[in-house]
């Protein structure tokens, strides 16, 4: 019985390593994401003196939307490589 146990908590602790596909894949999916962020950062900067008030807050807000997802990515990828 002793060595079912130890069998199935070897099975268990491996099963961590298929974690390690979605950790790249979120670094993967936070790079492209910084280069969206770089590419709507650059148009509000280009067209920040043509824009009305009520236009230059949306794009704001869209931006800190932007940074707080990123925000949200490494904490889920740090919290999971804790816990790995």
């Amino acid at each position: 019985m002793k060595r079912l146990e130890l069998a199935i908590e070897s099975i268990i602790l491996a099963t961590r390593w298929l974690l390690v596909v979605f950790y790249i894949g979120l670094g993967l999916a936070l790079a492209i994401y910084a280069v969206s962020f770089g590419k709507k950062l650059y148009e509000f900067a280009f067209n920040a003196l043509t824009l009305g008030d009520t236009d230059t807050i949306l794009k704001m807000l869209g931006l800190i939307d932007a940074a707080l997802v990123a925000s949200l990515v490494v904490m889920v990828i740090m919290c999971g490589y804790e816990n790995f």
